[in-house]
């Protein structure tokens, strides 16, 4: 019901092995993915047993082009309204109400993201764009690792993170914990 957390930058500024542990935590399958592009039932997934929507490398305006994720969709889906969710004939009546109140989290490269498109008009651009909190990631990692998640970690930080004051952090920065 509030503004989606989108993690933006360029490759390799470790947006999204910072989100991978949300895997360990509510386990891959219960983690709605992001559909595949031009998907005809992008977002049927969500009518199973999912707890987290975690969409990496997402571009809302791309998807809305495609019609995976229409504009007119997203608008709604993302702030916790009702919306009907287009699914397979063979297994309902062609859709499915939804009405998603739980964690959502993207990632995105920056550049070009937020372009109207020939479907995607530039009010389209700017309502997509009003359903996102950008955080922005800036610094290239240099000397590329492996890095093991750690759901416990996680866990730790959103807990000592939603008890401190709002004060604590400016809009926009990410502040890893100590």
């Amino acid at each position: 019901t509030c503004r989606v957390p989108m993690l933006i930058g360029p490759s390799n500024t470790g947006k999204s092995t910072l989100l991978h542990p949300f895997d360990d935590l509510f386990g891959p399958k219960q983690v709605f993915h992001k559909p595949a592009l031009g998907s005809t039932f992008g977002l049927r997934n969500i009518a199973k047993d999912k707890r987290f929507i975690f969409w990496d490398d997402y571009r809302p305006v791309e998807f809305a082009h495609k019609d995976t994720v229409p504009a007119a969709t997203s608008l709604s889906f993302f702030i916790g309204k009702h919306t009907e969710v287009q699914v397979s004939q063979s297994f309902s009546d062609g859709n499915f109400d939804v009405n998603w109140q739980r964690g959502v989290v993207f990632t995105a490269k920056e550049e070009g993201l937020w372009e109207p498109s020939a479907r995607v008009s530039a009010e389209d651009v700017r309502h997509l764009r009003n359903r996102v909190e950008e955080f922005r990631f800036t610094e290239v990692i240099i000397g590329l690792k492996d890095v093991d998640s750690c759901a416990p970690c996680m866990a730790r930080w959103i807990v000592e993170g939603s008890s401190a004051p709002p004060s604590a952090a400016l809009p926009g920065t990410a502040v890893l914990p100590s």
